[in-house]
């Protein structure tokens, strides 16, 4: 698991390497941007490295965020990070060729079983979401906490 750009959140990075790990069961290691150039609220590939190693890149929109509280900011990237990594999981499920269909790719031409699969395949990232976001933001807080209060027991060196 590698996070790049966590410093352009306040999120406290252990503690959402946690909330990874107790919410997913990835094959592939995971790749979290937060990036500043997306539109979207987030966005999930899976890419290949040069070495033929493939792993999951998810895309996080700080920029619609930067203008929330700290706990409002946690909540709506933990929401897109349980939503992408869902994601993730259908296209380790499925496999790539699920999503390299080519009539898929077609932008502007109605195709009936690309929009029911894509229509599918967003319901079940959007209930999983839906579904684990309260228990996620409590787990998060709880992590941080404890995270916290073992900061504050060590003894200075």
């Amino acid at each position: 698991m590698t996070f790049r750009h966590a410093e352009r959140t306040t999120l406290n990075t252990d503690a959402l390497l946690r909330i990874i790990k107790t919410y997913t069961n990835l094959l592939l290691p995971v790749v979290v941007s937060f990036d500043r150039q997306i539109n979207d609220h987030g966005t999930h590939v899976a890419l290949e490295r040069p070495n033929g190693q493939e792993y999951h890149y998810i895309r996080i929109s700080v920029r619609m965020t930067e203008h929330l509280d700290d706990r409002s900011q946690a909540f709506d990237l933990i929401s897109t990070l349980l939503h992408e990594l869902q994601h993730a999981d259908q296209w380790e499920r499925l496999g790539p060729e699920a999503y390299e269909d080519p009539s898929f790719a077609c932008a502007g031409t109605p195709n009936a079983r690309t929009d029911d699969f894509y229509s599918s395949r967003e319901i079940q990232a959007r209930t999983f979401e839906n579904a684990n976001l309260a228990g996620a933001m409590q787990c998060y807080e709880q992590f941080v906490a404890e995270i916290q209060n073992r900061s504050r027991t060590r003894p200075a060196a």
